[in-house]
């Protein structure tokens, strides 16, 4: 495949997550990472890491955030892809009243593109 192919398969994949963490469904989100994926950032003072197992939960057991008066948005802001490794960059506004700048590393793995980890950081 091209560069040009990987790119959009690439934003493909944050498209994904995206609607998935809009739409409150983690079915989706679950099928964009990859099973080994772990997830880590900064939330003021408090850091996490783990895996998104947490994550998924909290978007499976709270309203879908297209249900909020809140508007939701995000922007994919830079993808890179370096063969069969790729990062994509995303800011978030409204995620359930927070923002967020999220860092994702992916994986070409069998021929599809997984998240392979996470590192975001409130703002």
């Amino acid at each position: 495949m091209s560069r040009t192919s990987d790119i959009a398969d690439v934003r493909s994949i944050i498209e994904k997550y995206i609607e998935g963490s809009g739409s409150g469904n983690a079915t989706l989100l679950r099928s964009i990472f990859y099973k080994d994926a772990v997830m880590m950032g900064a939330m003021g003072d408090e850091r996490m890491l783990g895996t998104p197992e947490p994550f998924f939960k909290m978007i499976e057991d709270s309203p879908p955030l297209s249900d909020s008066d809140a508007e939701y948005m995000a922007e994919i802001v830079d993808i890179r892809v370096f063969g069969q490794a790729a990062i994509a960059t995303l800011t978030e506004e409204n995620f359930f009243g927070m923002g967020f700048i999220d860092s994702f590393h992916l994986v070409k793995i069998e021929g599809e593109w997984r998240i392979t980890s996470k590192v975001f950081n409130r703002d």
